[in-house]
């Protein structure tokens, strides 16, 4: 909310009002937009990891997987965010073009800027996007792993059968099973 808030800021300017082209405005709705990119992709990672956990290591999901643990891992992202994006209110600022004056990265801090912005695409885009995909490929394995490992026939016959040591009644999905079923019945009943 508060990252559209921010973008809504900015494009204010494009219908005449400067709220952004402000100075204090300035660094502090770029500060904010980077802190909210900064959360919102690793609150992802973290719920990601979370049911990764989940999937993975279930006996030990009521351990690691706490409400407390959640609101200690979003505090610590959020005050990582915080601490990590200061520069950005020292780094732009306002300057005056004739008449008109425009936020915008200072000049005189173009080499800190290039490498907190290369910092941030990795931090961003780069580390999290591995995160996720890794760990949802994984999950998806383990749960097609474990689908395939429950319809097979082995496990049905090992885990499946009931306290009297018989098998239950296989369920008929296959429309060829039941046109089958139905010859044998009416073959019983002929005898």
């Amino acid at each position: 909310m508060l990252f559209l808030w921010c973008l809504s800021m900015i494009w204010l300017s494009w219908v005449h009002v400067d709220v952004f082209h402000r100075h204090v405005w300035c660094q502090c709705i770029v500060y904010m937009t980077y802190v909210c990119t900064f959360l919102s992709v690793w609150y992802v990672v973290s719920f990601t990891i979370e049911r990764y956990i989940i999937v993975y290591y279930p006996l030990k999901k009521d351990l690691l997987c706490t409400r407390r643990r959640a609101k200690t891992t979003e505090t610590l992202l959020a005050i990582i965010a915080l601490v990590l994006y200061s520069f950005s209110s020292v780094t732009n600022g306002n300057i005056s073009f004739k008449t008109v004056s425009m936020c915008t990265p200072l000049t005189r801090y173009y080499t800190l800027i290039t490498i907190a912005t290369t910092c941030d695409f990795l931090l961003t885009l780069i580390i999290p996007s591995i995160i996720i995909v890794v760990m949802n490929v994984r999950i998806i394995i383990k749960i097609v792993a474990y689908s395939r490992q429950s319809d097979s026939p082995v496990m049905m016959n090992k885990s499946s059968r009931s306290s009297d040591g018989r098998q239950p009644v296989k369920p008929l999905d296959d429309p060829k099973d039941i046109r089958d079923l139905s010859a044998a019945t009416r073959s019983l009943a002929e005898t």
